[in-house]
């Protein structure tokens, strides 16, 4: 038969399992938060996006097959989650939501198509100028349906 462990010896384990145990969870949530809330969802247009998604800390002008596109980078959220890159969203002047990356550093296929392309930076100003038809866009999310409706 085996003998049972010191009361004191199973707290040491429990210790060591949560010291380790605890980060690492922490760690798990924060990738998976900046998955859930750097995904554009359902917003398929630049208005849907700055509704429901933060500024983005940066834009690009780009120019494809002779279309002109814009790159918005997004801020990345959780505070323990470490991506090579900042999800991207890419928009056409029609202010359609083309493509988009949860992480530019490591999206092999989207720097191929959009991060490697000639273009100028911009301010988010102009781009909600361009894009949001001179209307006034939202600074922060708002949560809930989008609605042309004033609050």
């Amino acid at each position: 038969m085996h003998a049972k462990r010191p009361r004191s010896e199973w707290r040491g384990c429990l210790a060591g399992a949560a010291v380790v145990g605890l980060p690492l969870a922490f760690w798990i949530g924060c990738e998976v938060f900046h998955r859930v809330t750097s995904n554009p969802g359902p917003a398929t247009t630049y208005r849907e996006y700055r509704a429901t998604l933060r500024t983005p800390q940066w834009v690009r002008q780009v120019e494809t097959n002779g279309q002109t596109c814009y790159l918005a980078a997004g801020p990345t959220r959780a505070p323990l989650a470490f991506p090579s890159g900042p999800p991207v969203y890419v928009f056409d002047v029609s202010g359609a939501l083309v493509d988009w990356t949860l992480d530019e550093g490591e999206d092999v296929k989207f720097q191929g198509t959009w991060s490697k392309l000639p273009g100028s930076r911009i301010t988010v100003e102009e781009l909600d100028q361009v894009l949001g038809q001179g209307n006034e866009l939202p600074q922060e999310p708002q949560h809930g349906p989008i609605s042309d409706e004033p609050k």
